[in-house]
């Protein structure tokens, strides 16, 4: 098995931290979420159990992503940044660095822009569940 790399430290950082938020606020409202979440002394976690949390946050992460993209991305280029103009017959032979900038880099934005949303998500989700 591989070990912890950059490159999927990267993935975990972009995609599976934001969708594990994201399933903790969603575990407030199911019941099922927040016995995937949730161990007491009598129900250990198990390996199914951390296998459907993993998975359910990978699938909210990349969810979130995509909400993230369609709002914060586009506002960006309304508010006046431009969209990169790519030309990726030109990256030959520069892969390498292309591949380092965004795992060093982007992967970092993704994290702090899709916990962004959760977390603002979850503090509303505490308000009304505690007026209600």
């Amino acid at each position: 098995m591989n070990s912890l790399s950059t490159q999927n430290f990267g993935l975990v950082i972009a995609y599976l931290l934001p969708g594990f938020v994201a399933l903790w606020g969603v575990s407030y409202f199911s019941p099922t979420v927040d016995a995937w979440i949730s161990a007491s002394q009598q129900n250990a976690p198990t390996v199914a159990g951390f296998m459907y949390v993993t998975l359910a946050s990978l699938a909210a992460g990349v969810t979130v992503s995509a909400v993230r993209w369609a709002i914060i991305d586009q506002l960006h280029h309304v508010t006046g940044i431009a969209p990169p103009a790519w030309k990726f017959a030109n990256l030959e032979g520069k892969l390498q660095g292309y591949v380092t900038l965004i795992e060093s880099h982007y992967r970092y934005y993704q994290f702090y822009s899709l916990c962004g949303a959760p977390h603002k998500e979850y503090y509303a989700d505490l308000n009304i569940m505690r007026s209600g």
